[in-house]
């Protein structure tokens, strides 16, 4: 899904980055990441900054047009670092500690399966990162997605509905708000 999202944007006009921030650690993505999440995560989360610090500096990039889009663990660090950004996109993110300091979002939009059985990212989190992101100003949306689990993985109805509809609110969001 990452690599086929940022192709969309890419070629919607974008500049799309996909920050490597597991490869920076050596860690293999899979259920065992959150095991090594406290020793790890400001290695990753610095790694993403340095990506957005990088893209900023591009001359075809906007500096006051970032916006970021992250996918479960991806989700989480996005949101920790939500104060880099205009407008963010999460997808099934983990809550964990928190979501980290207080934002500059002026839209959010949040994507989770209703039936989200991963560890630490059921559905009831994409309802606490909404009411956060609402305290904080930012106009947020969330798309619940009946029957569809963690990472609408799987060839069954609920889950490939989820993945067309929710790359498709993905990218008019991008397009309307950047």
């Amino acid at each position: 899904m990452i690599r086929g999202y940022a192709e969309s944007l890419a070629t919607s006009g974008f500049v799309a980055m996909i920050p490597d921030f597991l490869g920076v650690t050596g860690t293999t993505p899979g259920k065992a990441v959150l095991g090594s999440l406290a020793t790890n995560r400001d290695k990753w989360q610095t790694a993403i900054s340095d990506a957005i610090d990088h893209g900023k500096g591009l001359p075809t990039v906007d500096a006051a047009r970032i916006g970021l889009l992250g996918f479960s663990l991806g989700g989480h660090l996005c949101l920790r670092l939500r104060r880099k950004a205009k407008i963010l996109v999460e997808y099934f993110a983990p809550i964990l500690d928190g979501i980290g300091p207080v934002g500059t979002l002026t839209h959010a939009q949040i994507h989770h399966g209703e039936a989200d059985n991963f560890p630490g990212t059921g559905f009831s989190n994409a309802k606490s990162i909404k009411e956060e992101l609402e305290r904080e100003k930012a106009s947020t949306e969330l798309f619940a997605y009946p029957g569809a689990g963690h990472g609408f993985i799987g060839n069954d109805q609920a889950n490939s509905d989820a993945r067309t509809q929710s790359k498709k609110a993905t990218l008019t969001f991008f397009e309307t708000h950047l």
